[in-house]
């Protein structure tokens, strides 16, 4: 739920596409709650010991039913899938454009605290692992739940003691699932967290290689990487033994509800409380109601990766940038290049930069800041354009304070050339 609450935003544009699916989604369901009934028609109408008047015309009917529900079923499950499976597929595509876009936006203090590695991480395989979730849980899960609902209904409706006592198991089976399914989701928190720094590691050092080499240091950052690996896969074989305990809960699960079904049910059938047919019927039902159980059972892992992917995710859109336009921010006018500094300050975290720092630069004029690395040089340069703002004091460009100008019309007039080699 947590990871649906993350991508809820998305899924605006997707409407109408998920209401078509979801309804088909239901017709599916509905058409298919009628696949045994056919079957119950032949056993009790045509080779029962009490037969219809006409066995031959039940039998046509039953074959032409069958063949209609199946027909229908395949139909409805094709355009139902298609259509939850590609908006959200389209909702994924959405998210990483809108992850990518907000990244570009985010204040330099934002990616100076945040590894690329890891937002990497975030844009690349988090989303990958989100699209999962959202795919599998409208494609999978939802139709899953539906039939199980439907099941349990149309079981009721036939004989609501029998249903129960076929049902008996199911509060002990969801209690296992639940509560491996939360231990599964801290297990993938932990995993997608190592994986994030595991991304992180493998582009720093990719980055540096020439110093790596230089200093001889590919034994020390193969050991880093060691430890990363090993505890995302300490956390992966976790997830996975939570994982394998679904499948069989399930399995044992079904297996001692149809037992208790046709023990309990062949005895009303020799004492002519149910007929045959309807035993079938029973017995079809509640074989289908666990393998819904674990088709869903099945999504645990998926979901819990997804969810802790999505929260990630999530987290990044959240972010707000600390540079933003003031809301009676004005367009710059043509701008003659005049700079002053007026007793500015920078701190970053609790650790100051500059401070009172004062200066003026005259159109034409060429002025040469010399000083250490971390002695603020490139920080003053920033403040020009405004991708760094002042802890204190102002930044003026022809008398106007940056703070009160659209920061996308000030940008387009300063030009920068730093020493990054992308550029």
């Amino acid at each position: 739920m947590t990871g649906i609450r993350a991508i809820w935003p998305f899924v605006g544009p997707y409407r109408r596409a998920l209401s078509i699916g979801g309804v088909l989604a239901i017709a599916e369901v509905i058409v298919s709650l009628a696949q045994p009934w056919p079957l119950k028609w032949v056993i009790d109408g045509v080779v029962g010991p009490d037969p219809a008047s006409d066995p031959r015309s039940v039998l046509a009917l039953a074959c032409v039913a069958f063949g209609i529900i199946i027909g229908l079923s395949a139909l409805f499950d094709y355009w139902s899938s298609r259509l939850l499976a590609s908006s959200g597929l389209h909702m994924a595509s959405s998210i990483r454009e809108a992850v990518f876009a907000h990244l570009n936006h985010l204040s330099l203090r934002f990616h100076g605290e945040n590894r690329v590695g890891d937002l990497s991480s975030r844009v690349t395989s988090d989303v990958d692992r989100t699209q999962d979730m959202i795919v599998q849980t409208l494609a999978v899960m939802i139709p899953n739940a539906l039939r199980l609902v439907g099941m349990v209904t149309v079981m009721m409706l036939l004989d609501p003691g029998f249903a129960l006592l076929s049902l008996t198991l199911t509060p002990i089976l969801t209690l296992i699932v639940f509560r491996a399914t939360s231990r599964l989701r801290e297990a993938e928190k932990r995993a997608r967290k190592a994986d994030g720094q595991v991304a992180a590691a493998t582009s720093e050092n990719l980055g540096a290689i020439q110093l790596v080499q230089a200093y001889s240091l590919e034994p020390y950052q193969q050991q880093r990487f060691d430890g990363l690996t090993r505890v995302s896969l300490l956390a992966g074989l976790d997830a996975i033994r939570y994982q394998a305990r679904f499948t069989p809960a399930v399995d044992i699960t079904s297996a001692l509800s149809t037992m208790a079904v046709m023990w309990f049910g062949a005895n009303r059938v020799m004492s002519g409380r149910l007929t045959a047919g309807e035993l079938l019927v029973f017995v079809s039902y509640v074989g289908s109601v666990y393998k819904p159980l674990k088709a869903l059972s099945k999504l645990g892992r998926v979901a819990a990766k997804g969810g802790a992917a999505a929260e990630r995710v999530r987290a990044i859109l959240d972010a707000q940038p600390q540079i933003r336009d003031a809301p009676n921010a004005r367009s710059a006018p043509a701008l003659r290049g005049r700079i002053a500094f007026r007793d500015v300050s920078f701190t970053y975290g609790r650790e100051p930069v500059l401070s009172g720092i004062s200066l003026v630069v005259e159109p034409g004029e060429t002025v040469a800041l010399v000083g250490p690395t971390g002695a603020g040089k490139s920080t003053i340069a920033s403040m020009v354009p405004r991708l760094v703002d002042p802890t204190s004091g102002v930044v003026e460009v022809d008398g106007h304070d940056v703070r009160t100008l659209v920061t996308r019309s000030l940008r387009g007039q300063v030009s920068m050339v730093l020493q990054d080699t992308m550029l």
